[in-house]
């Protein structure tokens, strides 16, 4: 009887870590809690897989710009830490981004993806340690891009540049961010955005998909709950 229990715990386990996988349209999936899913020298981040199956890999050939992994963790997991620094990914087209992040302290803007080139004005970035009346978080209203961003404590917004009531500490602090544009959106670079990414990173990033489409809200949901089991966060359904 013990062995039986013992597989179907098993079986939901791998359940559990499929999910990202097993909704349709995931274009990229970095988890740093796979340590066989990141090529590094001496801590330094040279690569991160891409679990999507895509082969996206995030890569990062300067060394003063790769970020560092087993530096710290979130629930007894590995996340990968920026000091100011970026990954450069192949281009990638999206409509759906979810992160968890263990905190993003660069003073003002906390650049979680950005675009190149001709979309050097697409990104996703966070306003960390600012006061309550500033946005919190930019999905790109330079290029007239709007989106529902979901913060996983329970509250939403829509716009460009959202103010979702936040205090200056839950910005900095461990969070599923999850955000459903209503058009395409364009990334090349993670953790930074401009051209040859001018804007860098400083903060943790845990885990983080891309989907080619828009969401359910439950499949947000299934996410967002997965992340929180995880990662021991906080998702609120929506």
């Amino acid at each position: 009887m013990l062995g039986f229990l013992n597989g179907i715990a098993s079986a939901n386990q791998r359940s559990a870590s499929e999910i990202p996988t097993q909704i349709g349209g995931l274009q990229l999936w970095l988890d740093a809690s796979d340590q066989a899913s990141i090529t590094q020298a001496g801590g330094a981040v040279i690569q991160w897989d891409d679990k999507s199956g895509h082969g996206f890999h995030a890569t990062q050939a300067t060394g003063a710009d790769q970020p560092l992994t087993n530096s710290d963790t979130l629930n007894g997991l590995n996340v990968i830490q920026y000091a100011n620094d970026f990954l450069n990914i192949p281009p990638t087209s999206y409509k759906t981004l979810i992160f968890a992040v263990k905190s993003l302290n660069m003073l003002g803007i906390s650049p979680i993806v950005g675009g190149s080139g001709s979309f050097d004005n697409e990104y996703v970035f966070v306003n960390s340690n600012k006061l309550d009346a500033d946005y919190d978080i930019s999905v790109d209203g330079s290029a007239g891009k709007i989106a529902n961003v979901y913060f996983g404590e329970g509250r939403s917004g829509y716009g460009d540049n959202i103010n979702l009531g936040n205090t200056n500490a839950q910005n900095e602090s461990a969070a599923i961010w999850a955000v459903d544009y209503t058009t395409t959106n364009h990334a090349d670079y993670i953790g930074a955005f401009g051209q040859g990414g001018t804007t860098k990173l400083s903060g943790k990033i845990a885990e983080m998909m891309f989907y080619d489409r828009r969401l359910s809200p439950q499949e947000f949901n299934l996410i967002g709950q997965y992340l929180a089991d995880k990662w021991s966060l906080t998702w609120t359904h929506i």
